[in-house]
């Protein structure tokens, strides 16, 4: 039997806050304005000292660096849509929580890489 390959600090993170905010999308009329979604993830979710770090170089929170780096492959894969500050989940994304945190960010990192590849294609 093949063994899952542990994530990095980094996508374990991303799982877990990725997986929370479209959870709280879709319990909360399925759209938010980010500063209100990033205040309910900070009460629904625990973060250690190392999440909670900021980067030196530019100030940000570490988990809400990577929490938004990693939201580009989510919006790739059709799980969300970002508009003017509102965030709203898709009935794509609402069907990937049913992955768990980890098969959504699998499944996400999955599309945003053959986004990126057909992307490369079309420039040639």
């Amino acid at each position: 039997m093949k063994q899952e390959k542990e994530l990095s600090r980094s996508a374990t993170i991303a799982a877990k806050t990725l997986f929370a905010a479209l959870s709280i999308l879709k319990d909360n009329g399925k759209e938010m304005a980010i500063s209100n979604l990033l205040k309910r993830m900070e009460e629904k979710l625990e973060f250690n000292e190392y999440e909670k770090e900021r980067y030196e170089k530019t100030g940000y929170i570490r988990w809400q660096s990577i929490f938004h780096f990693y939201s580009i492959d989510v919006m790739r894969a059709g799980y969300i849509v970002k508009k003017k500050g509102i965030w709203y989940i898709t009935p794509e994304g609402e069907e990937a929580l049913k992955l768990g945190p980890i098969g959504l960010l699998t499944a996400a990192n999955k599309a945003y890489r053959e986004w990126d590849a057909s992307r490369k294609v079309k420039e040639v």
